[in-house]
């Protein structure tokens, strides 16, 4: 087995920067999901626990666009005889593509191209290959962020022989939830297998929720079929075997389709009944809109696993231990949007795509915990085979009996077995200096400072990691003082951090340390006392606590009080911006980007409250450099329409867009304006803001152009 450095280049954007503002988490805990009346109560336990959205303490990453230059991507490579792995360590240390060297050909949907998109929890996201979700529900706060790696070496214990590579190691430390994570991965010799051992500890003194799903990509043709489980456990009557996540459908605006209610329930495979069709759902083709579906498999199986088959033979299949118990299938569905994603994500026409997830509870809104001081360890395993196409057709009780045979064959429970027990061993060895491959962000580094260096074995997080966004933290952390913000803007919401502010504070009470305590209270939720030290702080002019108010005075619907303070804030950044002197609240960003962050949130706060006057004169005032911005655009647009300026608004449709949200479907609600707005002028009626009757009319009526049919679901 080898390992190796290097780097692949793509078509793509890889310069993905972020906002300077942080994003105020949902004062919820839990989502609001219900089921849909065919759930046990045993079943419902933890549906929705700890998912509601947060992103605090890390920032959101929506500064990249969309381009097709060159551009270079750093990898670790391990690679065998038979298989070689490309990971990439800046981007989460995703598994980008794994080749069977024996055909060339691609186990995995390896996207031609690297092009982020607005799916993750910090919004950047890109679609292929294997992620390795952690921490909070979504695609992970880690998806494009680097993370460590390092060779593991053998110590002549009988695994292998002393002083030989035995595995290529990931790990993080996630932020959110505090824990620390890694994986080992290795090729055993004479096999065409990937071997993944996870390890998450949490070192914390409290018990902590808990969220992993491996999320994997694979090409989606007309015949690819899925698999998973044991078939006599699919097919008796209760409980059903696969818990059905229902999503909102329709010709909803936005704002309908982000608040329609989740609903999950039973449903018995492979038949699946949807707009009044029934069809053999282990065909993702044959879905009309984006689903998912979640195997239940029980605790009787020693070693769950999922596979699906192309029409050619070639077979991809996982299997793990049986921690990872749970398995879940994705698909875009064939409709018009479910197309216009996968064309966004990737190479238009070319690259349909499924993915194959397992994870640690029954879907993943379900939560789980880990207790304080508690660690979960699994072992999973990826390959590909060849086989005769007629034994994955016909009933699929049948074939799946097959493909359950098959994935035995080649990844027997014994082997599996030792697979994770070898694992565990060398899970507790660390990467020596020497053997470091890639640093990540040294935000691990600092919690080993705090910790003083009492990790548990196996997790070194070096101190040449530390950079700018650590440097005020350990300040605080060695002088008991919380520095004047000069660097990149970075926030901390452990609690164990709140004594440390607090102690700061005693000494002196600064406005951004007031801002800093503010944001580690709102984000345990303590919003009574966050708003207090906001409001503290507000007091000595600081934009980012009176920004901080208006979040959350929006947060509780109260739009106007948000728009005040918001107001507030914009007069002393943009004359800050325009060339007064003064602190811009801790950002290393230049004050044009600082300008930016806070123009986007006034405008799209001043188009809430109905004031798109407002917004359009705020946006007249910016330089041509941020109204052609994205998001700048977008609220523009919003505002143009309400106001009449219909011109504004179609210029908007001849435009690329890099940064439009899964399941936001802004542009279209645009282009429906603009149409109800041009059959009001043909009535007689003025322009803006078009009676409802007239937009329900469009949307029954007109058919959107396909460049901006960003529905996820249609129906």
């Amino acid at each position: 087995m080898d390992i190796s450095l290097g780097s692949i280049t793509l078509p793509g954007w890889t310069e993905i920067g972020q906002s300077p503002l942080p994003r105020l988490r949902d004062q919820r805990r839990d989502l609001p999901v219900r089921s849909n009346g065919s759930l046990a109560p045993g079943e419902q336990q933890g549906l929705g626990q700890d998912a509601a959205r947060r992103v605090l303490p890390y920032l959101t990453q929506d500064r990249y666009g969309r381009a097709s230059q060159p551009a270079s991507l750093r990898t670790a490579v391990l690679s065998n005889d038979l298989l070689r792995a490309v990971f990439l360590t800046d981007f989460g240390g995703r598994l980008y593509s794994l080749t069977d060297l024996t055909t060339g050909r691609q186990l995995l949907f390896t996207n031609p191209v690297f092009q982020p998109c607005n799916l993750a929890i910090r919004d950047a996201w890109f679609a292929g290959g294997i992620e390795w979700n952690i921490g909070q529900y979504g695609h992970a706060c880690s998806t494009c962020e680097p993370v460590l790696a390092g060779l593991v070496r053998e110590t002549g214990d009988g695994i292998g022989q002393n002083g030989k590579a035995a595995a290529l190691r990931i790990w993080q430390y996630e932020r959110q939830r505090g824990l620390l994570w890694q994986i080992d991965f290795r090729l055993p010799p004479g096999q065409a297998l990937l071997e993944a051992h996870v390890r998450i500890v949490n070192p914390g003194p409290v018990a902590v929720s808990l969220y992993w799903w491996t999320n994997t990509a694979v090409p989606q043709t007309d015949q690819t079929r899925v698999f998973s489980g044991t078939p006599e456990i699919i097919y008796q009557d209760a409980p059903a075997q696969a818990a059905w996540l229902r999503q909102h459908g329709g010709l909803a605006d936005s704002a309908a389709v982000a608040s329609a209610p989740v609903f999950f329930g039973h449903a018995r495979l492979p038949f699946l009944t949807e707009d009044g069709q029934t069809f053999d759902a282990t065909y993702p083709a044959a879905y009309s809109r984006a689903s998912e579906y979640f195997f239940q498999n029980p605790l009787t199986d020693p070693a769950p696993w999922e596979a699906c088959s192309q029409p050619d033979g070639e077979l991809f299949f996982e299997r793990s231990t049986q921690a990872l118990r749970f398995r879940k299938m994705f698909c875009w569905g064939s409709h018009p949007g479910g197309r216009w994603w996968q064309d966004y994500l990737s190479t238009p026409g070319q690259s349909s795509y499924l993915e194959l997830q397992a994870g640690l509870a029954p879907s993943q809104l379900h939560g789980a915990r880990l207790a304080a001081g508690g660690e979960i360890e699994f072992t999973q395993v990826f390959g590909g085979t060849q086989l005769d196409p007629a034994l994955a057709e016909g009933p699929w009780e049948s074939a799946q009996t097959r493909i359950a045979a098959e994935v035995e064959r080649l990844v027997p429970v014994g082997f599996l077995n030792q697979a994770d027990a070898d694992a565990r061993c060398r899970a507790r060895r660390q990467v020596a200096d020497q053997d470091l491959l890639a640093e990540g962000t040294g935000w691990g580094a600092l919690e080993a400072e705090r910790r003083a260096g009492s990790l548990p074995e196996g997790f070194g997080y070096p101190a040449s990691s530390l950079g700018a966004a650590q440097a005020p933290w350990l300040d605080l952390w060695h002088t008991g003082r919380m520095p004047v913000p000069t660097g990149q803007a970075s926030y901390m919401v452990d609690p164990a951090w709140r004594p440390l502010l607090e102690g700061s504070l005693e000494v002196e009470r600064q406005a951004h340390t007031l801002v800093h305590l503010g944001l580690l209270e709102w984000e345990n939720l303590n919003p009574e006392r966050a708003e207090s030290l906001w409001r503290e702080a507000a007091e000595s002019g600081d934009p980012l606590a009176m920004r901080n108010l208006a979040q959350a005075a929006a947060a509780r619907g109260q739009l106007d009080a948000g728009l005040e303070w918001l107001g507030r804030a914009w007069e002393v950044v943009s004359r800050r911006a325009g060339g007064d002197s003064g602190d811009d609240g801790g950002a290393d960003e230049s004050r044009a980007e600082t300008e930016l962050a806070y123009a986007e949130e006034y405008l799209a706060l001043a188009n809430a409250a109905g004031r798109a006057d407002l917004a359009w004169s705020v946006f007249e005032g910016l330089t041509e450099a941020s109204q052609t911005s994205e998001k700048i655009s977008l609220q523009a647009g919003t505002a143009a329409l309400a106001l009449g300026k219909l011109d504004f608004v179609e210029a908007l449709f001849d435009r690329p867009w890099a940064g439009l949200r899964e399941g936001d479907n802004v542009l279209l609600d645009l282009w429906y304006g603009l149409q109800a707005a041009r059959l009001a002028i043909t009535q007689g009626l003025p322009a803006g803001r078009p009676p409802t009757s007239l937009l329900a009319e469009v949307r029954t009526r007109l058919t959107p152009p396909r460049s901006i049919d960003t529905r996820m679901y249609q129906g």
